[in-house]
Parts: structure tokens; sequence; C-alpha cells
């Protein structure tokens, strides 16, 4: 970062250049969390750097910097979740996959074929937001655990779970999307 610090704290310039290299990733996350829709994605993006820019001050630098921005991202998306009362589609505990057997031989003879962006984007909207959440924090934007963490405010082993249950149930849908083509 820049010199440009008062009092520990960042310059406003320098925080909005900080975040402004996290808008695409973020931008890309909230599609995701939106489930495609373009201009609610663009909204809660907005709604969280919004959040961020109010509450600089309290960034401490030397910090992540983007797991911090993702942290404020997620929890603008809970929060329209528990607005609109859809509170139930964060996480749904019961939702179990096969760990092993034929469904795993089969989902991996399918995904040496061609997986289309549309399949894996259809089985993705399926999974509960935290699972979800998850898995596109570590496998799409590739943050380390101890990242995902922070963002989710979580133990760093409820996040290797989550991303578990989360790519099992995945393959899961996968496996239904590809019968349902057949």
């Amino acid at each position: 970062m820049a010199d440009e610090r008062t009092g520990g704290q960042f310059a406003r310039t320098e925080f909005e250049s900080a975040v402004l290299r996290h808008l695409e990733a973020m931008a890309r996350f909230a599609r995701f969390l939106m489930r495609g829709n373009r201009a609610e994605a663009e909204d809660l993006v907005q709604d969280a750097v919004l959040r961020a820019f109010g509450a600089y001050t309290r960034f401490q630098p030397g910090t992540n910097l983007r797991a911090w921005l993702f942290r404020i991202l997620r929890n603008t998306y809970v929060d329209r979740l528990r607005r609109h009362g859809r509170e139930s589609q964060l996480i749904d505990r019961d939702a179990e996959a096969p760990e092993t057997g034929p469904a795993v031989e089969e989902f991996q003879s399918q995904a040496r074929r061609d997986c289309s962006a549309a399949d894996l984007e259809a089985a993705l909207d399926e999974l509960p937001a935290e699972l979800r959440m998850v898995l596109l924090l570590v496998d799409g934007e590739g943050m380390r655990y101890e990242e995902v963490a922070e963002v989710m405010e979580c133990p760093v082993g409820t996040v290797r779970s989550r991303l578990h249950r989360g790519r099992r149930l995945l393959r899961q849908k996968l496996l239904e999307i590809w019968r349902g083509h057949a």
C-alpha cells in the first residue's frame, strides 16, 4: 500500500484504490450468490462497497482487505435473505450425497466428459447458500481456508466441513442433471 496513512488508518484515497482492485472478484462472487441475476448482483456489490467505505476507518492496515471485503459482501447478502424471509436458503444441514460407490464412479466418468457451464451453474444454484459460498470462495476465487473462515466468520474446521459437504452435494446435483440429459 502507499505511504499515505494517518493514525494507523488508510487514507481514504488509498483505501478506495485498494477496494477497486477487488471489485471484479466481488462482482463474480455476487453473481453466483444472486443466481446469475446481474442487476441484483450489482446492487449487492454496490451495497457492500458502500458499507465498506462507511466503515473504512475500522479496517486495520496489515490485515486481509480481500477477506474483509468479502465478509462485508457475504453479510450484506445474508441481511438481504433475512429481510426477505429466505433464511432457510442459507444452509440445509440434512442435504447429504453418497460419499462412495456407484454414484461417485458415475460422477467421475461423467466429469471426464465435458461439463457445460450451464450444468455447473444449475447445480450450484441448487446448493444451500452457505455451501455455495464456501465452494465459490475456495474453488472459484482461490482463497485459502483461513481467508474463507474470516469471510464466513466461522472456524477453519467449519469451512472444511462445508467445502466437503458442498462438493459432495454439487457432485450429486450434477449427476441428477446429467441423468436428466440422458
